[in-house]
């Protein structure tokens, strides 16, 4: 019987291996969307690279500890997560929680992802050397975006950095389009997300660095 289950699972691994990268790779994002539509954060977070979470968990750290002459440092993107962060997650919740724990529970909340990620398909993959490019589709349209993808102890991973640094560049964009300053945009689209006003003690770290080792 233990053989048995040996050969199945070796044929199983076989049978995976044989799966092309490019179809790995839509298999991939396939899960990832699948998982942020149903608001399935754990899922979500299990496609995602190891750069892509070690992101979200320079994020947290921010949101813990981040004083208000380091968030006003940061660009656009990095400023919006910060304090949204803050403002959606009680402190003492976040600063228990994995950066991968952090992906998850923003995706059961909504936070991250749906409204993009529900309108996209992947168009052309090509993939070569552990990492893949996808060509994004829109309405069944080419959008000119890409998606990038790693493979990681050998499965295929959505890896968001370029992503997001695309967002970030286009959150600027809007703002100049706009004639408002960046933060003035920043600011906007943060309270029209959760419908609170930023107040100043958000710009404050709930856990300031000088406090933070002999608060653990």
């Amino acid at each position: 019987m233990r053989l048995g289950s040996l050969l199945v699972a070796a044929a199983a691994l076989f049978i995976l291996l044989r799966v092309p990268p490019e179809e790995a790779v839509r298999q991939s994002f396939a899960e990832y969307k699948r998982a942020v539509m149903a608001d399935d954060g754990a899922a979500a977070a299990a496609q995602l690279s190891a750069p892509t979470v070690q992101w979200y968990g320079q994020m947290q750290d921010l949101a813990l500890h981040g004083s208000k002459e380091e968030l006003e440092q940061l660009g656009p993107l990095e400023k919006i997560q910060v304090l949204a962060f803050r403002q959606r997650v009680p402190a003492d919740e976040l600063r228990t929680m994995t950066p991968r724990q952090l992906v998850a529970y923003s995706v059961t909340h909504g936070w991250i992802g749906k409204v993009g990620t529900g309108r996209s398909e992947l168009g052309t993959v090509a993939a070569s050397s552990g990492t893949a490019v996808a060509n994004v589709l829109l309405g069944g349209k080419d959008s000119g975006q890409q998606y990038h993808f790693v493979r990681e102890d050998g499965r295929w991973l959505f890896n968001q950095l370029p992503t997001l640094e695309a967002s970030a560049d286009a959150l600027k964009a809007a703002a100049a389009q706009r004639g408002v300053p960046v933060d003035q945009f920043v600011q906007e689209l943060i309270e029209s997300g959760s419908g609170k006003k930023i107040t100043p003690d958000l710009w404050q770290p709930p856990f300031p660095r000088s406090d933070s080792t002999s608060r653990q």
